[in-house]
């Protein structure tokens, strides 16, 4: 089978951000790139730039919020709130870390809020940096286009020596066959797909920011038929009729995300593009 059409690989975005002095600990209270435009075996990289950056954990709380005289109506890419209590890993224990451990976060943070493209937002927890909550926007030209994916994730005390554990919120859905309706994600990155080399998690180059984008490019794809290992027929017209499948799974998704919502302090803004999505399905 040519890995080619392997949805599972992974996309190296940017270079690695900058790693602060300061750590924290767990309990603390206080475009890049077109997705479409390399294809999907392709593995994307550039050089690492690691400047000297003196920034702490309260300085990038206060970011995350903003300021007071923010116009509210705009919706940030990259925010810091407290209420986690719907997050799939919220009553999993972070067990016990380290300074390292806590420092690597604190890194991911800062490329997130720098390198973040448009059309991916995140939200990660004041008093848990351990989790993640972030929502893809389908690309253009895919069955998804302009579909919102809300996907959890959980950094392990063995982070970064093995990947983030990432469960997607399907509301019981298979609209790709990379995303199963468990919630689980097969993604070479994650070490939960077929891979080798630099499409593998790398303790030392790889990133949050990377899963995130690889998602959205390898696995939100124009074809997603094509990303099953095995394929016994490679008919266009096979291809067609699943993606006219997911296309109406994605309508029905964005439905039930308008009945219930994931707490990432949602505005109006935000939800627009979900309402415009689930137009469509009165329509079919």
């Amino acid at each position: 089978m040519n890995e080619s059409f392997y949805a599972g690989k992974s996309i190296n975005p940017v270079s690695q951000g900058a790693a602060p002095h300061s750590t924290f600990n767990i309990l603390a209270s206080h475009s890049l790139l077109d997705p479409c435009s390399s294809g999907a075996g392709t593995v994307l990289s550039v050089p690492k730039d690691e400047p000297e950056c003196s920034s702490n954990i309260s300085s990038m709380v206060k970011e995350g919020h903003g300021s007071g005289n923010e116009d509210h109506k705009s919706f940030n890419q990259f925010d810091v709130v407290q209420d986690y209590s719907d997050h799939h890993y919220a009553k999993t224990s972070p067990g016990k870390t380290t300074k390292d451990w806590a420092k690597t976060i604190q890194n991911e943070w800062k490329l997130l809020q720098r390198d973040l493209p448009e059309s991916i937002y995140v939200r990660v927890y004041e008093d848990r940096i351990d989790l993640i909550r972030a929502a893809i926007v389908g690309p253009a030209g895919t069955p998804y286009h302009d579909g919102l994916f809300f996907f959890d994730v959980c950094f392990p005390p063995e982070y970064p020596r093995c990947p983030p554990k990432v469960h997607f919120h399907s509301s019981g859905l298979r609209l790709n066959p990379n995303l199963y309706e468990s919630g689980k994600v097969c993604l070479s990155l994650l070490n939960t797909w077929l891979g080798s080399g630099s499409e593998k998690w790398g303790k030392s180059n790889s990133t949050m920011l990377q899963v995130l984008v690889s998602i959205q490019g390898l696995v939100l794809n124009d074809k997603p038929y094509f990303n099953e290992p095995v394929i016994f027929s490679s008919k266009e017209k096979h291809s067609l009729g699943y993606n006219q499948t997911a296309f109406v799974l994605t309508c029905k998704l964005m439905l039930y995300l308008l009945h219930k919502p994931p707490k990432v302090s949602i505005e109006s803004s935000f939800l627009a593009r979900v309402k415009m999505v689930s137009l469509v399905v009165s329509m079919l």
